[in-house]
């Protein structure tokens, strides 16, 4: 618990000394405060205006929106890992009876509890989500598990932090999977296939609907999500041996 508690404590003080990773972590709370505060003012607008009624879209909307916290929670802590690994720390802590596995195993998990914590206040406090259905707490879950994918995206193959920051604004191009899923028609959608946030909307998209296939969305975006860690995983573990 001790070791917890001091890595939280020095993360929290590396995010307050540096705005982007401060700005990275705020991004959720300030989306959520978007949806509450201005986003009502502009589906008024839509209505009186055109007759569009947004509300109708508020589910399929959210089935990309709710993957902006593992994005921004993975960023941050693929950075903070590219710091550690720049500084030496894990080389440190190889000596030490933590060890590097134990190491980022620590900090992977401490970023899941915060991502999943951050992706439950915007699904909750959007109040586009029925509070009672299981379907998007199913999404929630799945969606954490991109946090450590986005985090050992950059650690892997960044050099320093400048080239592990570009990768990680690169890997906000994963939101085209959803995009795809939603917008092209046929077989087309699949060319999303390849980025894990396809297969989190899909399965978002079946519980919304009550599909029958939810089973089979939820297992694959279970299978594409542990293929892509365990790659990721392996690839920075070769790069700080």
């Amino acid at each position: 618990m001790n070791r917890w508690w001091m890595l939280t404590i020095g993360d929290w003080r590396n995010i307050r000394r540096d705005w982007v990773l401060l700005l990275t972590l705020a991004a959720p709370l300030l989306l959520l405060l978007f949806i509450r505060l201005a986003v009502p003012p502009l589906e008024r607008f839509l209505m009186e205006a055109f007759g569009v009624d947004a509300a109708p879209y508020h589910g399929w909307i959210m089935g990309i929106l709710i993957m902006v916290p593992a994005l921004t929670t993975g960023m941050m802590t693929g950075l903070m890992l590219l710091d550690d690994r720049d500084e030496g720390v894990l080389s440190h802590v190889a000596v030490t009876p933590l060890s590097k596995t134990g190491y980022l195993a620590m900090r992977l998990s401490l970023a899941g509890v915060t991502g999943f914590v951050l992706t439950l206040m915007l699904v909750l406090g959007s109040g586009w989500m029925d509070g009672t259905s299981a379907g998007w707490l199913w999404t929630v879950l799945i969606a954490t598990l991109q946090i450590p994918i986005y985090a050992l995206f950059p650690a892997a193959f960044a050099g320093n932090k400048v080239e592990g920051l570009a990768l990680s604004k690169l890997a906000g191009l994963s939101f085209l999977g959803p995009l795809a899923a939603w917008m092209l028609p046929g077989g087309w959608k699949w060319m999303g296939a390849v980025m894990p946030t396809f297969w989190v909307f899909q399965m978002h998209r079946a519980w919304v609907e009550t599909s029958s296939d939810r089973p089979w969305w939820t297992a694959g975006a279970l299978v594409v999500h542990a293929v892509l860690l365990l790659l990721f995983l392996r690839l920075f573990r070769r790069r700080v041996e």
